[in-house]
């Protein structure tokens, strides 16, 4: 057992020197050792968690490692053949590029395992993509043999502004799921007839994310909000607000019924976040529902309080998000974690910082980073707790 963890401690140190297919090298003969050994795959369950939370390794290595867990996991709680199923981790991970993202944690990892797996099934055969009419880039549907949507994917190349790359970072950033942005992943080397093939003589093989496709009722601009979950309109208002969501419009908020019948809403394309600049105004569909004029609760203060900025930080700069937008997304979640724990503001009180009062307006978020940015270039401050200082200056002047 510690013979185990002492090998993960070095395993995850070289994790930065390891090329991809050692690494599933490793994999695969940790995996055999599990089948074999329970107690072990035990251990390693519990040790992964700790792995994970703690943030260690490249997302690619991450994701390797949550992959492991959950065949752990699956052995614990089954009789299905490990050794089966360590072939189909590999036959997946094999497919993915190092410099992108495989998957990520997720309470669901076993069945996206079987989703990824429909999706490539469904690529094989003819009439499964259809392009999705709206939007500006390519948006494909993906359907199963009958002919039920099971998944979107939208090409890199065919994805203007990183779009792509930013619908994954929105799915990493929902940590513990709370805002339920689907599950997204990037995948590579996908091909079908009906994608964009520039090449007519051939197909072209795209990279690209791949996002669970959430059967839903409708979208929130096609109903009333007032029957809206209180929770739900503030964990998505949440993430909008880290994630500087310029587009958060009615169409992309989902309304679907979970088991129990209970309505639910479900955020979807974040193509449109992550901004480099303030230059476009946020849209925040929400923004005057009565939902978001309620106080936080103390569960939803807790989330906030645990964002971990710095994590977050490091993850966006791994999938290549640039440092100006990282740097808009730390401040954003500083204004968040500050209004909201220290000035018990409300989602409404915070959004209006983000939206300007009126046309021509300068929101008060713009002019808190530019003033942020001029005292940085006068006295070399850091930019972080200066800002944070000037936003604790703005809630104490507004509740005096």
């Amino acid at each position: 057992m510690f013979g185990i963890e002492l090998f993960l401690t070095i395993f995850m140190d070289m994790g930065r020197l390891l090329p991809l297919r050692i690494l599933n090298l490793v994999l695969f003969f940790q995996a055999i050792l599990y089948h074999i050994i329970r107690l072990q795959a035990t251990m390693m369950v519990n040790l992964l968690d700790h792995v994970m939370q703690n943030g260690y390794g490249l997302v690619v290595l991450n994701a390797s490692l949550i992959r492991v867990r959950a065949l752990c996991k699956r052995y614990l709680h089954s009789n299905l053949a490990l050794l089966d199923s360590c072939f189909e981790l590999l036959l997946l991970h094999s497919e993915e590029s190092p410099s992108h993202p495989v998957q990520s944690p997720s309470p669901s990892l076993p069945v996206a395992y079987s989703w990824v797996e429909a999706v490539h099934h469904c690529l094989t055969q003819k009439n499964s993509v259809e392009l999705c009419p709206d939007g500006v880039g390519g948006t494909y549907f993906i359907r199963d043999q009958d002919h039920h949507y099971i998944g979107l994917f939208k090409p890199i190349d065919e994805e203007p502004g990183g779009g792509a790359i930013r619908e994954v970072a929105a799915f990493l950033l929902d940590r513990n799921h709370s805002a339920g942005v689907p599950e997204t992943l990037i995948k590579a080397n996908l091909t079908h007839e009906h994608f964009n093939n520039y090449d007519k003589s051939q197909l072209t093989s795209k990279t690209g994310s791949l996002q669970r496709y959430i059967n839903n009722i409708g979208y929130s601009d096609s109903m009333g909000s007032t029957g809206f979950s209180v929770e739900d309109v503030h964990h998505i208002g949440i993430l909008d607000i880290r994630i500087l969501n310029l587009d958060r419009n009615g169409e992309n908020i989902l309304i679907v019924k979970d088991d129990n019948g209970q309505i639910r809403l479900v955020p979807i394309d974040h193509a449109y976040s992550l901004p480099e600049s303030l230059d476009d105004e946020f849209y925040f569909e929400w923004f005057h529902w009565r939902q978001s004029k309620i106080p936080f609760s103390d569960k939803t203060l807790k989330l906030i309080q645990e964002i971990d900025i710095e994590a977050d930080s490091v993850l966006l700069e791994k999938l290549g998000i640039s440092k100006k937008a990282i740097s808009l997304m730390r401040l954003a979640s500083i204004l968040l974690k500050r209004a909201a724990i220290a000035g018990r503001m409300t989602l409404f009180q915070i959004a209006s910082w983000f939206t300007p009062s009126g046309r021509n307006e300068v929101s008060q978020f713009k002019k808190l980073v530019e003033r942020t940015k001029e005292i940085v270039k006068l006295r070399q401050q850091n930019m972080d707790r200066l800002f944070e200082q000037l936003v604790d200056e703005l809630i104490s002047s507004c509740q005096s």
